[in-house]
């Protein structure tokens, strides 16, 4: 293969692998049907003994103004109280527990959302909080968003 093949082939290589490379980098927007980072996921599991018992998510960063969704793939006992509580740092510090709208109860599996006004608040991370009204035990856990990218889809437990 002579020189001048070979560049134009190495040319042709490089070209490709940075339109790769910048399509890849290429950040995804809510526009484009791709939901911001804080729609992932996150595993979450309560458990409650006596009246009076609390548990509770870690913190996750609120990007958005939505409600925050649950999804519980696993109940039993008692239905319990449900919070969405906010903070302005990543460890709780400066917690502020009157981000609810209305009362929320939990009390099955499925798929549901939980409006809230953490971000309205000035709060940069949401948790989950649950909270035995009743002398007794409840189980459950599941997958937790502190956003969600469509609240109509799901059934509001406030």
């Amino acid at each position: 293969m002579n020189r001048t093949v070979k560049v134009k082939a190495l040319g042709k290589f490089v070209a490709l692998a940075l339109a790769m490379g910048f399509a890849c980098a290429v950040p995804a927007y809510a526009e484009e049907g791709v939901a911001p980072t804080s729609t992932d996921d996150w595993n979450f599991a309560f458990s409650l003994h006596v009246y009076g018992d609390t548990d509770g998510t870690e913190w996750r960063e609120k990007d958005t103004y939505t409600a925050t969704y649950i999804n519980p793939t696993y109940f039993t006992g008692d239905p319990c109280r449900i919070y969405v509580d906010g903070a302005y740092n990543p460890d709780g510090s400066a917690r502020d527990q009157g981000c609810m709208i209305g009362k929320a109860y939990l009390r099955d599996t499925g798929k549901y959302v939980i409006h809230n006004n953490v971000k309205e608040r000035g709060n940069r991370y949401a948790q989950i909080t649950v909270w035995a009204y009743r002398d007794v035990r409840t189980f459950t856990n599941g997958l937790w968003s502190p956003d969600v990218s469509d609240a109509s889809k799901y059934t509001s437990l406030n």
